[in-house]
């Protein structure tokens, strides 16, 4: 069981297949584009991986939190983790809640 805050490590074999699925290629690159380098190193695509799968955050939604932390000068994987746990904790965990949450954030 996770607790609060935390992430399980996810193996090697787990993020080879998932950068085979076209979905996740696609925001890894995304999310390495947003935060200004040529890709993500393995460490930080487990993050990526890890929010997908263990909390069930789509790829649209990381995407979507990544693409915001960058507008707000804040964008890398640690810091994208850390509001995405935070985020889940208050129930925001779909894109249609995270985008309401940045309205009101931008407002």
């Amino acid at each position: 069981t996770l607790r609060k805050g935390e992430i399980d490590e996810v193996p090697a074999t787990k993020v080879a297949a998932s950068i085979r699925d076209e979905n996740l290629a696609e925001m890894y690159a995304e999310c390495a584009n947003l935060f200004g380098k040529p890709s993500l190193p393995t460490d930080h695509t487990k993050i990526l991986e890890a929010l997908h799968t263990q909390y069930g955050l789509s790829p649209e939604y990381i995407l979507t939190l990544a693409s915001y932390m960058a507008t707000k000068g804040t964008p890398n994987v640690s810091r994208l983790k850390n509001m995405a746990l935070r985020l889940y904790e208050r129930g925001i965990d779909n894109i249609e809640e995270l985008e309401r949450y940045i309205a009101e954030c931008v407002r």
